[in-house]
């Protein structure tokens, strides 16, 4: 939960005034860790956000025009971070082997897919 920075200041605000950061977080009603936290950087972190994700037909695009890209190039030209696409184009690739897979699985005799063992 994100305290305000009004409450951020009065809690400051007693600490300088001689209060323990034991006695303050009591008061207050929260944790002391919040509290030396505060008392390093008071400034309201940003939410970091779930990656976008990439649409497969630019990635697939990118793909065919730059076979050997870097991440990072990729990044770049997609307008998304490094490891995105990294994770992306796993799941791409995941999904491709997926699929010769179950067309090379096609073509196996129907003795073997049945789990029926051959007597010889």
């Amino acid at each position: 939960m994100t305290y305000p920075i009004t409450l951020r200041k009065k809690v400051l605000q007693s600490l300088e005034q001689g209060m323990s950061v034991r006695t303050a977080a009591k008061l207050y009603d929260m944790s002391p860790t919040t509290i030396i936290n505060w008392k390093k950087d008071i400034i309201i972190k940003p939410i970091v956000r779930a990656p976008r994700k990439i649409p497969n037909d630019a990635l697939k695009q990118d793909i065919t025009d730059y076979p050997d890209a870097y991440y990072y190039e990729r990044a770049a030209r997609l307008g998304c971070s490094k490891s995105g696409v990294e994770v992306a184009m796993k799941a791409k690739i995941k999904h491709c082997f997926a699929r010769v897979q179950r067309e090379s699985y096609a073509r196996v005799p129907d003795f073997i897919r049945t789990n029926v063992s051959k007597s010889y």
